[in-house]
Order: C-alpha cells, then sequence, then structure tokens
C-alpha cells in the first residue's frame, strides 16, 4: 500500500539529492547506467562523476520496453512485495496546492522543495516502481471525462534496506542503477537495455 516515507528515509534523501551528482557514487562499488533512446556513450569523461553519455536530448525517458525490463529485473533481485521508497518529480505540479488542482491528490505524499522539487512516498516495490506508478498517477488511472490528469516522473527508487538505487534525475538521459552484482550482470546481459557499466571516480 502507498503511504508516507518514514522520517529516516526523508533524511537519507535529503542528505544528497541537493549534490551535483545526486547519487552516492561512493557508497557503490559498481553502478550500470541505461542509456534512454537517442543517447550515445562517451568513450571518456570530462570530469569525474560526469554522465557518460552525449548527443542526446536532455529531456529523453527510457522507452516502455527499458522501463518493462528494469522493472522485470528489479523483481527478480528484490522481490515484488521489498519495502521501497520513492520521489517523484513534481515540477509539473501546482506548488500551492500540492497538485490538487492538477488531479494530484496525495494527501500521504511528504513534498521536499529544494533546487527541484519531489513528492515522496513509501510503497511495495510492485506499486513503487514504473508500471505501479502509471497505474495510480497515468495512462493506467480510469478515465474520467474533464478530470485532469497530473504529470508526475519516477525519478528516484530504493529499497528501505539501501541494496538497490534507481535514478534518473529530472532533464537527465540515463538511468542509473546500483545493487548487487547479479542484478547489475543481469542488466548488462540484456541488449534491449543499451545497459553499460559506469566506473566512474567520487
Amino acid at each position: 500500500m502507498i503511504g508516507e516515507i518514514s522520517r529516516t528515509e526523508l533524511e537519507w534523501f535529503e542528505r544528497w539529492v541537493e549534490q551535483d551528482h545526486p547519487v552516492r557514487y561512493a557508497e557503490a562499488a559498481r553502478r550500470v547506467v541505461i542509456l534512454h533512446p537517442g543517447t550515445r556513450w562517451r568513450a571518456r569523461q570530462a570530469s569525474p562523476g560526469e554522465l557518460p553519455y552525449e548527443n542526446g536530448p536532455d529531456d529523453a525517458r527510457a522507452s516502455d520496453e527499458q522501463r518493462r525490463l528494469l522493472e522485470a529485473c528489479l523483481r527478480e533481485a528484490v522481490g515484488p512485495y521489498a519495502r521501497c521508497s520513492f520521489a517523484l518529480y513534481a515540477g509539473f505540479l501546482t506548488e500551492s496546492d500540492d497538485g490538487r488542482s492538477d488531479g494530484f491528490d496525495e494527501p500521504s505524499g511528504t513534498w521536499y522543495r529544494g533546487r527541484l522539487n519531489y513528492v515522496l512516498f513509501s510503497g511495495e516495490l510492485h506499486e513503487s516502481a514504473y508500471a505501479g506508478v502509471d497505474l495510480r498517477w497515468g495512462s493506467g488511472r480510469p478515465f474520467v471525462a474533464g478530470a485532469p490528469i497530473p504529470m508526475v516522473e519516477l525519478s528516484y527508487l530504493w529499497s528501505d534496506d539501501h541494496s538497490v538505487l534507481v535514478a534518473s534525475p529530472p532533464d537527465t538521459a540515463g538511468t542509473i542503477v546500483l545493487g548487487p552484482d547479479t542484478l547489475l550482470d543481469r542488466l548488462i546481459s540484456l541488449p534491449e537495455l543499451h545497459a553499460r557499466e559506469w566506473r566512474a571516480s567520487a
């Protein structure tokens, strides 16, 4: 059941989200980047931590196939009922009424207001990842004539034990995955994902 994020997880998120590279690089021995459509791998990076792609539109999203495959791999890795926290980018929502005028009436959501605004929740993986977010707020919602449809994007998803983190910050054209070797190796093995190991320095 989707509910309020815990204070512990909110504080964990707040500690790193405002960094220039808002993923806890130093805490992961390995990370994988899934390149969204239209992006190309950069063989050499100009600076440590720079995202390793070029010539891609800043707002390119992962394809439906990439999201489906990534979610399936996450379910294999931690199970569909693993407790997770997740952050939706809220830049498209009306801030003054917490998105209610946009059809986003979510009193259990915790708003984080910083350089970018997010709404945070807690839920099981099958509710928190792409399919669950789409079912609750996207195209999976029942159609009601004249009712507004909120625009939200899943930007961050992490398991409560912090063994897995998925990050696709706004205006980036790649999805970063931190997790156990079995998960990362599986992602790299799927050609449809266009996933590459990223050995960036912290």
